[in-house]
């Protein structure tokens, strides 16, 4: 279908999202909840729909983003900056909410 490599954001995109269930998966089995009602939802369905669930969520938009690669090579660009920071900020929320910062702390 797509005849040319995936960008660095797309690519980081995917990693991070990979770091993001092998996190997860981890924590469940250290005794931690899914947070997601979504994702919880699923887990409870078995590992085989919280994993694809996972995957679609990241899968679904770089697909639709590398169809438009070839129209608004720019604009993609932007996108997967703005989703790979957005998901890094979250990780990175979720990771220091459980290490018990929060941000009014650091004032």
């Amino acid at each position: 279908m797509f005849h040319r490599p995936l960008p660095f954001p797309a690519v980081a995109l995917l990693v991070v999202a990979m770091t993001d269930l092998l996190l997860t998966v981890v924590l469940l089995g250290h005794g931690f909840d899914e947070g997601n009602p979504l994702f919880r939802e699923l887990l409870n369905r078995g590992p085989a729909w919280f994993i694809g669930g996972k995957a679609a969520l990241v899968a679904g938009p770089i697909l639709l983003l590398e169809a438009l690669r070839p129209r608004a090579p720019k604009r993609v660009a932007q996108a997967y900056w703005l989703c790979l920071l957005l998901y890094v900020g979250l990780l990175g929320l979720h990771l220091a909410s459980m290490l018990g910062f929060r941000l009014g702390a650091l004032r």
